[in-house]
């Protein structure tokens, strides 16, 4: 439950996904495996959010977000074969939000709605394989939930869902 008077709220924060062994030891001629050059994935994360209770029955939530990647792994063309890299960098931008309605003792309505817009690109200096960037991006660009919840028992829930996932772009899979 959220405190009324803390509606608002802010985050930042830092991820960094550190290379396994595969991913710096091993390079092969015919496969994409490690690369010694391979450094960490750090991804800088930045939200804004908004929540309230504005009644027992009702909550709601909006939160902005924005993710700033860099050292994105790759296949990279690489002395003798091919291996593992950190040539791409990129942006994530969007808005997430959610809501309940308890319209009756037992019974809830849940909605929930996501947007977001993803731009990769190479790092300068860099060299890898054409068409990486299809791996990294291929996410839905928005994704919608409709939902009625039925409170059965004291320890049984009956959740009733409809979802609607956006298209992805690689390969071309429709909503």
């Amino acid at each position: 439950r959220v405190a009324p008077n803390h509606p608002l709220w802010a985050a930042a924060s830092r991820a960094v996904r550190a290379p396994p062994r595969i991913d710096r030891d091993v390079v092969t001629p015919l496969l994409p495996l490690g690369g010694a050059g391979f450094d960490s994935e750090v991804a800088r994360v930045y939200e804004l959010g908004y929540r309230a209770q504005p009644r027992g029955s009702v909550s709601y939530s909006l939160t902005l977000f924005h993710h700033a990647f860099d050292r994105l792994r790759s296949v990279d063309v690489l002395p003798g074969g091919t291996g593992f890299g950190n040539s791409y960098q990129g942006r994530l931008d969007g808005v997430e939000s959610w809501g309940q309605w308890r319209f009756a003792d037992r019974w809830r309505l849940n909605a929930g709605y996501a947007w977001q817009r993803m731009r990769l690109s190479q790092r300068a200096g860099t060299t890898p394989l054409p068409g990486g960037t299809t791996q990294l991006g291929n996410d839905p660009r928005s994704r919608l939930l409709l939902g009625l919840s039925w409170d059965v028992a004291p320890r049984m829930e009956l959740d009733l869902n409809l979802r609607r996932i956006g298209s992805l772009p690689q390969p071309a899979v429709p909503s």
